[in-house]
């Protein structure tokens, strides 16, 4: 799949790198699919785009919480588990959406 977004220009997603949330994001319910995009020059980046698939104009910076010193832990229902296609809750991941106070300033993936 082919996208052209304002913030990561044009990409080529494969299937598998295809992140589906079933029932779409808090306030952002008709966005299911994504993907994560990152510099391709970092070896270890520590900030991401979870780009929207299904809206282009639709991207969020994310980051790890342990980038910025935190540890969240979340237990999942066995139905959250099979909502989310899981085969444990261990396959979960955990992102921070982040934001910069400088609206002016680029942002470095």
């Amino acid at each position: 799949m082919k996208i052209s977004s304002p913030v990561v220009g044009e990409i080529e997603v494969s299937p598998e790198r295809v992140i589906t949330f079933p029932a779409g994001l808090p306030g952002f319910e008709a966005c299911r699919q994504f993907t994560l995009v990152h510099s391709a020059d970092s070896d270890s980046p520590k900030l991401f785009v979870l780009q929207c698939l299904d809206d282009p104009q639709v991207a969020f910076t994310v980051t790890t919480p342990d980038v910025l010193g935190l540890n969240y832990e979340f237990g999942l229902t066995d139905t959250e588990v099979a909502t989310l296609d899981l085969a444990s809750a261990d396959d979960a991941s955990v992102l921070l959406i982040v934001s910069r106070n400088d609206a002016s300033a680029p942002i470095q993936i």
